[in-house]
């Protein structure tokens, strides 16, 4: 019994693969979408910052390094609008503007609107950024927690039934309890930058301080087509310190 070489020509197979875009310009005049699987590509000191990620776009900037307002078009931070879930934020940043007021774990969509936008959002001349929430994982359990030299960072996603989701999210500085070095060359970087007269400046002993913010959103599907959702967000930044020219 001999053995005898046959040769087969398969065909022609091609992966390819695409990389999911960034920035998508909308069908509206200067509006665009952004990717928000793509904010953690972008961070400060470690925490995905989604505002980092909208200073970088052509028309917007920052006021300082260390600031995480937005400056549209040449205007002033407090002309834009921004929204989280339909309700307009007005404190949106924590430390002095070096982290933004947004959980970057609980960010689904983001649209920026540099002009041209709707009369639904009155009450700005500048721009508007509209955030939109997740509305939690429906096939199983997930989270994440992710700590820095700053503040620790969780999100955790329930499936409660078959048309309920509930997402719970937090994230809080640890600054108050533990001190690191970093916090304090942060700290006296941001002081440089205050006026003489500021209150922290004449402070005896180093402030102690923390931030924090909370979200959660429970989402309701009785259709395919319909969704019903209860959001509710809340955050603070918290300063003490003592002075004897304040007891005075």
């Amino acid at each position: 019994m001999a053995l005898t070489a046959e040769a087969e020509q398969l065909n022609t197979v091609i992966v390819q693969a695409q990389s999911p875009a960034v920035l998508d310009v909308g069908s509206d005049a200067s509006q665009f979408s952004l990717n928000a699987r793509q904010i953690n590509s972008l961070s400060v000191l470690g925490e995905p910052d989604l505002f980092r990620q909208v200073q970088l776009m052509p028309g917007v900037s920052a006021s300082s390094e260390n600031s995480a307002g937005l400056i549209i078009r040449g205007g002033n931070p407090e002309q834009s609008l921004v929204l989280f879930d339909d309700f307009t934020i007005y404190h949106i940043d924590h430390f002095y503007g070096i982290y933004s007021a947004f959980n970057a774990g609980t960010i689904q969509d983001v649209q920026l609107y540099k002009g041209g936008f709707g009369a639904r959002y009155g009450g700005r001349i500048n721009g508007v950024l509209d955030i939109i929430g997740k509305q939690g994982n429906r096939e199983k359990v997930s989270g994440r927690v992710l700590v820095n030299l700053i503040n620790i960072n969780g999100v955790l996603e329930v499936p409660v039934g078959e048309k309920l989701t509930l997402m719970l999210a937090g994230r809080r500085a640890y600054t108050d309890v533990i001190e690191s070095h970093l916090f304090r060359r942060l700290f006296n970087s941001v002081e440089d930058q205050l006026a003489e007269n500021s209150v922290t400046k004449i402070f005896d002993e180093p402030p102690s301080f923390y931030f924090y913010d909370f979200n959660s959103k429970l989402t309701w599907r009785p259709t395919d087509k319909d969704v019903a959702s209860v959001s509710f967000y809340s955050g603070r930044d918290n300063l003490q310190a003592n002075s004897n020219l304040l007891q005075q």
